[in-house]
């Protein structure tokens, strides 16, 4: 059985530049560098890769947190957290220890948790789960298969 062909989106640079809000020199001079991945385009104009340039965003700029926006600066109790969403609470823990879940508030033993962070972490964690596996980079997004 053979697998599906997969297909890499190119944006243009003034796209990018408007991405990562900089400029198209800037997003150019990236691509000089490696930074961000980038090909000449049938039409003779340059491409910039789409995945290369969420590499560069902060998970907050990813699609798939942006879903969950309305939920930015909910706060929630890790117990509660941990139930609604089937993760464990050693998992959440770890995740606000490493900076991949805000701690909003914390009220005697009680500890508020920011619910989009949760709702994202899950997410990923639902799709990606594997005992020892790591499923964010050091800055909350999540790592490609």
């Amino acid at each position: 059985m053979s697998e599906k062909p997969s297909y890499e989106l190119f944006v243009t640079p003034v796209h990018a530049a408007k991405q990562l809000e900089t400029t198209v020199e800037a997003i150019l001079q990236m691509a000089e560098e490696g930074k961000v991945r980038a090909a000449i385009m049938t039409d003779g104009k340059i491409g910039i890769s789409q995945q290369s340039l969420f590499q560069l965003l902060p998970k907050e700029a990813l699609p798939v947190y942006q879903e969950y926006e309305e939920l930015k600066g909910v706060p929630i109790r890790m117990f509660e957290a941990s139930k609604k969403y089937n993760i464990s609470p050693s998992t959440i823990t770890h995740w606000v220890q490493r900076g991949h879940i805000s701690q909003l508030v914390q009220e005697g033993r009680k500890i508020f948790i920011d619910e989009a962070d949760v709702a994202y972490c899950a997410r990923i964690y639902h799709q990606n789960k594997g005992q020892g596996k790591w499923i964010f980079d050091e800055v909350g997004r999540p790592y490609h298969k």
